[in-house]
């Protein structure tokens, strides 16, 4: 993991209109000009897609203030924790299929937990 070298602290947008946005910090100190345009038909609503995008741009640029972690990273890591959850739950199957008694209702419980939560992780 490469640590993160860019600017600190969490930022926001200024619109400009027009599809021109300020990104500043928290002092209003300018952090990055963006120029976004988007063309129909490929958008519906130009103006709510310039949102979403200049939004999703924010966005990701806090989480990494606050994971040091790029986005992609995040997808990676998170990828690799889900393989380990879902090899805990065959560990768990198999134990408890060859011996139940070593179990409590709270363990079958947990699994079920632990399955239904891998089922709301989008791929």
């Amino acid at each position: 993991m490469k640590k993160w070298n860019g600017t600190t602290g969490e930022v926001r947008y200024k619109s400009l209109g027009k599809g021109r946005y300020d990104v500043v910090n928290y002092e209003n100190v300018l952090i990055a000009e963006l120029d976004i345009e988007i063309t129909p038909p490929y958008i519906r609503n130009t103006g709510e897609a310039q949102y979403e995008n200049v939004n999703l741009i924010c966005n990701a640029f806090n989480t990494i203030q606050k994971c040091d972690l790029l986005p992609s990273e995040l997808l990676k890591q998170r990828d690799e924790l889900l393989e380990a959850v879902k090899t805990i739950i065959i560990g768990m199957e198999w134990s408890m299929e060859i011996d139940s008694r070593n179990f409590s209702k709270s363990d079958h419980e947990q699994l079920g937990n632990l399955r239904e939560l891998i089922k709301t992780i989008k791929p």
